[in-house]
């Protein structure tokens, strides 16, 4: 034959060569010995780098390949050949590599020497040698696929070990992560209790006045009645009609205020049972210049209730034509009372009013209709919030109060709530100015 390649030559021997390592790779035996001469020299690939004839070499294959059938293949492939003296001989590098568990990983670099002959039935191989150069022995022998099926073996167990040291650790971080959801639903419970009991000092400072109005008029009232009682006692002749007339007026007038004081203490206490009555987590449509009104007072009285010092002030710029909006309104009004409470803490804290004694710490509400959107504004004249934190507060456990005054919770959960509504939650501050938190909700 020519002492070149033809190109057609050369793909069909290639094309061969690829389907024989195929065979090999899968341990197809009769696949992989038809293309070999009868006469065929394998140099094995163990230790012993024995030679192999054709049978040998197929029983070698089912041996040693079978158990890693598919799970070996070559990558990187340079195949190069040329003629020499009448045959074929074929050099290729490669990486080779192994599947372990479904996952390819690099083995070795593999060199294959072979040799092919022209047959009567076409072109076979004669000579073959497969090494791994870089895993020889001490004595300069190369590892054959023994080699690769017990370390095949070693890596699987190693796999499996460290799979066992995951899984152990993934049960160590779902205990931690399921202490810490235990934690987190306690703080935010007590975040919870800590709102109630302002709202609750709120709503019996709010109570009080009108009680307050009832009692002091009852007594003035009896102690009215007793005086009428007196001038009964007296002969007819003797009595003071005209005091008594007097005396009844002013008890018709005062039993007047009573009812006026009574309905007022009803109306707060139907007021907050209208924003607080479970619906299921449900919206409905909400009055929110009544619902910030109502916050608004109940914040003010419970700073009062918890601090006779307190002194602030408080404005509301109520949009007058503010439609409903669809929300939960206990949730809203949880909102509306931590930012407010945050307010007047805020101006209560503030040195300004020993600096300047014509200060006047106030905290302003207002609504407003943006269209499709409408407008909380929560506004204190305080000292402002650091430029530095201000990215910080609605984070949750973020506070800037002194240990055991603040969960860090309460701005967290106002943000979460204002945005499980659709709407936002924003904050601009100025130091020695005060600050301005907007809620904005959809219609």
């Amino acid at each position: 034959m020519s002492k070149t390649l033809t190109k057609n030559l050369e793909a069909d021997v290639k094309e061969l060569y690829i389907h024989f390592f195929n065979s090999m790779f899968n341990a197809d035996v009769e696949t992989y010995k038809s293309f070999m001469a009868e006469e065929i020299h394998q140099i094995g690939t163990t230790l012993e780098e024995v030679y192999y004839n054709k049978n040998e070499s197929g029983n070698y294959l089912e041996r040693a390949v079978g158990p890693v059938a598919g799970k070996i293949e070559f990558r990187n492939r340079d195949i190069r050949m040329k003629v020499v003296d009448g045959l074929i001989g074929i050099i290729e590098k490669a990486d080779c590599y192994i599947n372990i568990d479904g996952a390819w990983t690099f083995y070795d670099n593999a060199r294959v020497s072979s040799l092919l002959q022209k047959k009567k039935d076409g072109w076979k191989f004669v000579q073959q040698h497969i090494s791994f150069p870089d895993s020889r022995t001490e004595e300069g022998q190369t590892v054959g696929l023994e080699k690769i099926k017990a370390e095949n073996i070693q890596l699987r167990n190693a796999v499996k070990r460290r799979t066992k040291e995951l899984e152990n650790a993934n049960r160590e971080l779902e205990n931690t992560l399921s202490k810490l959801k235990a934690t987190q639903a306690q703080l935010i419970h007590s975040e919870k209790m800590a709102s109630l009991g302002e709202l609750t000092a709120g709503i019996a400072h709010e109570i009080q006045n009108p009680l307050n109005f009832v009692n002091n008029f009852s007594d003035v009232s009896a102690e009215m009645i007793g005086e009428i009682e007196e001038e009964i006692k007296k002969k007819k002749e003797e009595r003071n009609e005209l005091l008594m007339a007097e005396i009844l007026q002013d008890i018709k007038e005062n039993f007047q205020k009573i009812n006026h004081h009574g309905k007022r203490a009803d109306s707060i206490v139907k007021g907050m049972l209208d924003h607080s009555r479970t619906n299921g987590g449900e919206r409905v449509l909400t009055n929110i210049n009544s619902l910030a009104d109502e916050y608004l007072r109940l914040s003010f009285h419970g700073m009062r209730a918890k601090n006779s010092d307190f002194q602030a002030h408080f404005e509301t710029h109520f949009d007058p034509n503010l439609p409903k909006v669809n929300v939960i309104p206990q949730n809203i009004g949880r909102v509306l009372l931590n930012i407010i409470n945050n307010a007047f803490q805020a101006i209560d804290n503030t040195d300004t009013g020993k600096k300047n004694p014509d200060f006047k710490p106030i905290v302003k509400v207002a609504t407003r209709d943006l269209g499709d959107k409408i407008e909380i504004i929560i506004e204190d004249n305080g000292p402002g919030i650091p430029e530095e934190i201000k990215d910080k507060i609605f984070q949750p456990f973020f506070t800037t109060k002194p240990t055991g005054e603040g969960t860090g919770l309460g701005l967290s959960l106002s943000y979460d709530i204002i945005k499980a509504h659709g709407g936002d939650l924003e904050v601009e501050s100025k130091l020695n100015e005060g600050s301005v938190f907007k809620i904005t909700l959809t219609k």
